[in-house]
């Protein structure tokens, strides 16, 4: 891993995975996601404390929404990586 700008990319990536492949039109809504994790307060083996203290909980909302938004983001983000 490079650096933590870079987790909260990935993490970002992997939750909008399922939008890019057409399993779902929002991320929030795909079952097997840990999005719900992240930005609830339920118990869960997830280590969230971590990501949480490089950015906070409405903006990794707000993050998501955006990339979302704009699909292509994701494509030229996986050949920006390689």
């Amino acid at each position: 891993m490079r650096d933590e700008k870079y987790l909260v990319q990935l993490i970002a990536y992997i939750h909008l995975n399922p939008v890019k492949h057409g399993f779902v039109e929002d991320h929030r809504n795909y079952r097997f996601s840990s999005f719900q994790t992240y930005v609830h307060t339920k118990p869960t083996k997830i280590e969230t404390n971590y990501i949480f203290s490089l950015i906070d909980t409405e903006t990794f909302q707000q993050w998501h929404n955006e990339r979302r938004l704009n699909t292509k983001y994701l494509s030229d983000f996986l050949q920006d990586q390689t």
